[in-house]
């Protein structure tokens, strides 16, 4: 079991995971499959990031969290900036923290205390999830263990104890969003990957067990034609351009993309 707690008092555990950690070879990152990005900015004056993937690799980077999660979130078609940006003026929620969705790719943001570079985690390979509480006068979220299925039969474990409702709200914007991911495949695809590829994620029971419609679990709203014309811009980008990924050069700035996506004439021209 490899266990991380990256909100606990003491770093000993992390450094010692930190000095068995291989150099990360940052051409090869759309190779490995992620599960945990974390900031270590605070402990090393050289790296910036701790990497483990699926087969319980431990990986360190001089680069930060943002530029790793980034450059790796590039090979699904945009960065987190853009698609938070999105969703924050779509739901009229500018100081929320989204995650970031691409098809039934879940990866949540965890934001720690005065700290510039955040954590992530990829839930698209979640095993289980477990969620401890307390009781006084009303229940209380203690800690919230994400469980993953390493190499060799091992497991993962990151512990999460401070905002804890940032977490959960995440989750429950990622299961909005996944729906909004499937109707839009099941738009453009003839035979789209089943429902249940993208919704049966462990941490959605906290949801689907609730047996409500997903549209009912949050009070804001997505429009799916809205989802769908932002996803259309980017997937016009990407292939009117000779370069593979978005650049300075190809992006749009917040202005122009938002009046692409509510200007009905700047749209009909890109159809």
């Amino acid at each position: 079991m490899i266990h991380f707690h990256p909100q606990a008092q003491t770093d000993f555990s992390i450094r010692s995971y930190l000095d068995k950690a291989s150099d990360l070879n940052h051409m090869e990152l759309d190779q490995l499959l992620i599960i945990y990005i974390m900031d270590i900015r605070h402990m090393s004056q050289t790296y910036g990031s701790l990497v483990i993937d699926h087969d319980g690799n431990i990986y360190k980077s001089e680069w930060s969290t943002t530029r790793l999660i980034n450059e790796f979130f590039s090979e699904f078609g945009y960065n987190y900036q853009r698609w938070a940006q999105f969703l924050k003026t779509t739901f009229n929620r500018p100081r929320t923290i989204f995650p970031y969705v691409n098809k039934n790719k879940v990866f949540i943001r965890v934001q720690q205390p005065n700290r510039k570079h955040s954590d992530w985690i990829n839930l698209t390979l979640l095993k289980d999830i477990n969620i401890l509480t307390q009781t006084n006068n009303t229940v209380e979220i203690e800690k919230i263990n994400f469980i993953f299925n390493i190499a060799d039969g091992a497991k993962l474990s990151i512990s999460i104890s401070e905002r804890t409702s940032l977490i959960l709200s995440q989750i429950g914007y990622a299961f909005q969003l996944v729906n909004l991911w499937y109707e839009f495949q099941s738009d453009m695809i003839f035979e789209p990957a089943p429902l249940q590829a993208y919704i049966g994620n462990p941490a959605f029971k906290l949801f689907s067990e609730k047996r409500l419609s997903y549209k009912e679990q949050l009070k804001a709203k997505l429009d799916l034609d809205q989802f769908n014309k932002y996803n259309k811009i980017h997937h016009y980008l990407k292939h009117t351009t000779q370069r593979q990924y978005e650049t300075v050069d190809t992006r749009l700035t917040l202005f122009q993309m938002h009046k692409r996506l509510f200007g009905k004439s700047e749209y009909n021209n890109m159809k």
